[in-house]
Order: structure tokens, then sequence, then C-alpha cells
């Protein structure tokens, strides 16, 4: 019995790490967003090196895998042509999305290069929805935009923490009666107090 708890556990931290290696790209953001349409920024933390998926930019002319903020609603697929903010020019990063075969070789060059762990960005329009996620996806760059290629998304996707609900007062208005005072008091007098809002 002791010897298969042994065994058990081991299987156990070996399924673990085999299944952290199977994550592809591993992305996390780099702060809370204040609202669900904020601006959010992501960074890859991880990847396997000898990860064999496929890359999905691999000889795609113009392809290079984007930071986008997807409503959770679209699922993994994604939304063709959905437009992203990542979209600053990097010579080394744009190479290797397409010229890397594999997510695992992907890795590595960007790894060599210095720029693996570069500053993604993008936001979800309040049009488009209030479960902002933050994944990787294939994007093809048009002229000054880029835009994301359906069902190629190559990594995890980031969940900011809940947003709490914000309570605004608008155009209050508050009145005070201090009672009668005699005119001779009344030049140049001022009285203040405080309330509060709950």
């Amino acid at each position: 019995m002791h010897i298969f708890s042994k065994n058990t556990f081991l299987m156990t931290i070996l399924f673990a790490f085999s299944s952290c290696l199977n994550a592809k790209l591993y992305v996390e953001l780099q702060s809370q967003p204040t609202s669900p349409n904020a601006m959010f920024y992501g960074v890859i933390v991880g990847g396997d090196e000898n990860d064999p998926d496929p890359n999905p930019c691999y000889k795609i002319y113009n392809c290079s895998l984007r930071g986008y903020v997807n409503s959770e609603s679209w699922g993994e697929a994604g939304s063709a042509g959905y437009q992203t903010k990542d979209n600053q020019s990097l010579r080394e990063w744009d190479k290797a999305s397409q010229d890397a075969a594999t997510l695992g070789e992907f890795i590595k060059s960007v790894r060599a290069s210095g720029t693996l762990r570069r500053t993604m960005k993008d936001y979800l329009p309040a049009s488009a929805g209030q479960d902002p996620i933050f994944c990787i996806y294939a994007a093809q760059w048009r002229p000054s935009v880029y835009d994301q290629i359906a069902n190629t998304r190559a990594s995890n996707c980031a969940r900011a923490l809940p947003f709490p609900a914000v309570c605004q007062v608008k155009e209050i208005e508050v009145n005070y009666d201090f009672g009668k005072i005699i005119p001779q008091n009344t030049h140049g007098s001022t009285k203040t107090n405080s309330f509060s809002i709950s």
C-alpha cells in the first residue's frame, strides 16, 4: 500500500509537469485592469522550447503572433478580422513568428533575441462585451492594423480579477435648513456641515 501511494504521487507530479509543458505559450497580465474595457497589458512568462505544436503563423506572409483581448463568449475560435492594439513592429519577433515551424521553435527564437517578455496590449470595446480574456492569436498585418486569424489561439487566456461594482453620484444637490439668523448677523456669515454617502 505504501509503494502504491508513492507511485501514485510520482505519477501525479509527472502528469502536472506534462500538463504544464502542453500549455503552449503561457501569458499573464502585468497589472489589474481598472475595468472590463480598460487597456490590458500582457506578457509571455513561459513556454516549452520542445513544444511540437504547430506555429499558426509559419510561412504566412505578414503574419505575427499578437496579444488580443477577446470576449470570452467568442470561445477558442476567436473572431476573424478583430483588430488589436498590439501593433508595435518588432523585427525579431515578427521573423520568429513566420520562420518557426513549431511554438517550441518560436519560444526558443524570441528567448534568444531577448524579445520573449515584450509587453503586449489590447482592450475589449464596450460594444463587444464585458467578459475580457487576454490570449495570443496569429494575426495578419493590414495597413496599420493586425487582423486576428480565427482558430489560431497559441496560448492560454489570462483573466483579470473580478471587477468591483462602481457607484457614482451625479448632479447631487443637498439643502440644509440652518434655522433663523437675525439680520444683524447675516453679513458675511457662513455655516458648514458635513455629510456622508453610503
